[in-house]
């Protein structure tokens, strides 16, 4: 405590904005300090306050996650100690519901005693049969992990069920066995509490010198243990005992103000609603009914203050569970729009990388296929004089072969330039000639591998390649074509890729230059 209490004196010195200004770590350090301080004064409302803080810092910090799931029950028991059950049985609930590692015997642990702690709360609620499901998986849970602690807790707190449903055999029957687990653990606290069972149970079946004894027992093992939850309640149960059975009202006046005065200074809401009530049985039993009606007055306020409270308490649960999922909603949303721009930009990525490849792939081909139309070009140059007609071999055009009917036909052709007419054909030609179609088309394929049309419009191409590589030639492509004996555009340009691979467009740029 020499650390705890100047620490404590030391936040209690700094201005609230200033408390919001420090780190996580140094806010859980000034609530465990009230925790210290809430602990001495015994004060319930107080610490589960506390608790409740502890528990809103650990889910807005990753960083205490792992001291959740301790936090989240103690802020659930000492809510229900403090009368708050709703917001005991939300904390309790959620960290029942908190996933893990199947063998985290730890998290295991602290499940099964918020279990047992649910079925307390629901005990307190006078729910009996929803702390009954609660013990008895709190009891399986404590049997698988071998926690005899936790087995003898369960036992005393299934023999409570039994006792309000008064099934008293059972209950005794559950309560010993927890007296005899406890044998070999020594936890006093829970052997005062047992002892106080069995005394309540007793005296409820009217065996008076039992009760009395245990009464006894619980009352100086709460003394010595510090219990002053118990200690009172033994305090009720003997003022009862006196008032009620042996009349002896004065002393049982005493007994009952001591369990008021340990109530209010603990914070026991549920204990002095308990004293009211109890005095108020008390009062009308020895006819003082005025008295009777002033404590039962308290005691139905004090329960009506405890309801409100706890539905205002479970009102600021909701709003806290409803901030804390709307910020874990936003965290998901910010998370996906982080992903959405990851991919976004792989995406731009992957693009720019696919653009660039295509790029450099068309730039290549484009180079290569530039290369080879400079090399068609030059090749079509070479073979062609500007002016001259193209003998028509399909090697080259400025060979003459030692045919003499071909020598007639090409020598014709080139004086009268009939291959420039775009209705020329083989009847035409030889009527000129004065010969027959077949001797002509047998000529020109004999000398030149031909049919008599390539052959007409080898020689057209011919005078097209002349007209475009003239610099001082501005004709458009159309006008080209049908200067070189062809009926269209479309017809020309399909001749003129099939014959030199090369577009006339592409070639007459490149014969310019």
């Amino acid at each position: 405590m020499s650390k705890t209490i100047p620490l404590l004196f030391l936040f209690l010195l700094v201005p609230a904005q200033a408390q919001e200004k420090l780190s996580p770590q140094q806010q859980m350090d000034y609530y465990r300090a009230q925790i210290d301080s809430a602990g001495q004064e015994r004060n319930a409302s107080k610490t589960a306050s506390v608790y409740g803080k502890m528990v809103t810092l650990c889910r807005d910090n990753p960083v205490f996650e792992n001291e959740l799931p301790e936090i989240l029950y103690l802020y659930g028991m000492w809510s229900a100690y403090a009368g708050n059950y709703q917001t005991a049985i939300d904390a309790l609930v959620k960290l029942l519901d908190m996933s893990g590692h199947p063998d985290d015997k730890a998290l295991s642990t602290i499940k099964a005693r918020a279990n047992n702690q649910l079925g307390l709360t629901y005990f307190f609620l006078k729910r009996w049969d929803d702390a009954l499901v609660h013990y008895r998986k709190a009891l399986d849970m404590a049997t698988e992990l071998q926690d005899t602690l936790g087995i003898s807790i369960t036992e005393n707190n299934i023999g409570n069920i039994h006792q309000k449903k008064e099934n008293y055999a059972q209950a005794i029957e559950h309560y010993l066995r927890c007296l005899q687990l406890q044998e070999t653990i020594g936890d006093r606290e829970t052997i005062g509490n047992v002892y106080h069972n069995l005394a309540t149970c007793y005296s409820e079946t009217g065996n008076f010198t039992e009760s009395l004894a245990y009464f006894d027992l619980a009352l100086n093992m709460a003394r010595e243990t510090g219990d002053r939850e118990i200690e009172a309640l033994c305090l009720i149960g003997l003022a009862r005992y006196r008032a009620l059975e042996k009349h002896q009202f004065t002393e049982a006046v005493k007994l009952v103000a001591q369990a008021e005065l340990i109530a209010k200074e603990a914070g026991y809401r549920q204990v002095l609603a308990e004293v009211y009530q109890s005095r108020s049985v008390m009062d009308k039993e020895r006819g003082d009914f005025a008295s009777a009606l002033e404590y039962f007055t308290q005691y139905k306020a004090l329960s009506d203050e405890m309801f409100n409270e706890q539905s205002t308490n479970q009102l600021h649960e909701y709003e806290v569970r409803y901030q804390t999922q709307e910020k874990e909603i936003e965290i998901v949303r910010q998370q996906a729009e982080i992903e959405k721009h990851k991919r976004r930009a792989a995406v731009l990525v992957i693009t720019a990388v696919l653009m660039t490849a295509l790029a450099v792939v068309l730039l290549v081909s484009y180079r290569k296929i530039h290369r080879k139309n400079i090399a068609i070009t030059r090749q079509i140059l070479e073979n062609t004089r500007i002016g001259s007609t193209v003998a028509a071999t399909p090697e080259n055009y400025m060979e003459t072969p030692d045919d003499e009917w071909f020598q007639k036909i090409e020598n014709y052709l080139r004086e009268s330039k009939l291959y420039l007419t775009p209705n020329i054909n083989r009847s035409t030609l030889a009527a000129h000639l004065q010969t027959n179609e077949r001797y002509i088309s047998d000529s020109v394929k004999d000398s030149t591998g031909m049919t008599f049309n390539e052959y007409i419009n080898s020689l057209r191409l011919a005078h097209a390649c002349a007209l475009l590589s003239d610099p001082e030639n501005n004709c458009k492509i159309e006008e080209i074509a049908g200067a070189s004996g062809f009926n269209n555009r479309t017809s020309f340009y399909r001749c003129f890729v099939a014959k030199y691979d090369i577009p006339p467009d592409e070639f007459r740029k490149l014969a310019q230059k």
